[in-house]
C-alpha cells in the first residue's frame, strides 16, 4: 500500500513537472508608438498620420497608455478605427470632423491638446493593428469645411506606449530531462512491480 502510495505522488509530481515544462513565464515587451508630423503649406488640410504595429498571436495584456496628445487644428485618435481620443487647439470644443477630404463628415466633441492620462486596453487584434490621427486644419474657424490646401502649417505629437506580454514555450534543460525520465521510469517500474507480485 505504501508503494502505490508513493507511485500515486510520482505520477503527479510528473504531471505537475510537465506542466511546468510546457510554458515560460509570460514576458513583457513595451513598444513606443509616439510620433511627431508636420504638414507644410499646401499640403491638404485634412489628413491622417498612422503608426502601424503588429502583435503576435498569443498575445496578453495590451495596454496603450497615452501621456499626450496635440493636434492643430483639432482631430481623433483611433486604435483600428475606433476613436479613443481627441484633441484640438480650441478645446475642448465640439466641431464637425472631415474623415477625408471629400468627406464624411461627422459631429465630433475634441478635448484639449497637452497632456493626458488615457489608459486603452482592449481593441487590439492579433497581426497588424493601427494607430490613427485623424487631422482637421481647415483654417477657416471651428466649422470649416476642408481646403485644398493647408494656409498654415499643421503638426501633430503624440507620446503613447504599448505593453504587452506573450507566452513562450519553454525549453528544458538537461537535467529536467533527466528528472522527468527518471520519474516516468520509476512509476513504470513500480507498477510493474505491482502487477507482478
Amino acid at each position: 500500500m505504501l508503494l502505490i502510495s508513493l507511485l500515486r505522488k510520482l505520477s503527479l509530481g510528473c504531471g505537475v513537472l510537465l506542466v511546468a515544462l510546457s510554458w515560460a513565464p509570460a514576458s513583457a515587451i513595451t513598444v513606443d508608438l509616439s510620433a511627431n508630423t508636420t504638414a507644410i503649406a499646401g499640403s491638404p488640410s485634412v489628413y491622417t498620420v498612422t503608426q502601424a504595429f503588429v502583435l503576435p498571436d498569443g498575445f496578453t495584456n495590451a495596454s496603450l497608455s497615452i501621456t499626450s496628445l496635440n493636434i492643430d487644428d483639432r482631430g481623433v485618435l483611433q486604435l483600428n478605427g475606433v476613436t479613443i481620443d481627441s484633441a484640438g487647439i480650441f478645446g475642448p470644443g465640439t466641431t464637425t470632423l472631415d474623415l477625408t477630404p471629400i468627406g464624411p463628415t461627422i459631429a465630433q466633441s475634441y478635448g484639449a491638446n497637452g497632456p493626458r492620462t488615457v489608459i486603452v486596453t482592449t481593441g487590439f487584434v492579433a497581426g497588424a493593428n493601427s494607430l490613427t490621427i485623424l487631422v482637421n486644419d481647415t483654417n477657416n474657424g471651428i466649422n470649416g469645411a476642408p481646403l485644398p490646401g493647408g494656409v498654415n502649417i499643421s503638426s501633430t505629437s503624440l507620446a503613447a506606449t504599448l505593453q504587452y506580454e506573450i507566452l513562450a514555450a519553454a525549453v528544458p534543460t538537461l537535467s529536467e530531462w533527466a528528472m522527468l525520465i527518471l520519474m516516468l521510469g520509476l512509476a513504470t517500474l513500480g507498477m510493474r512491480r505491482i502487477r507482478g507480485g
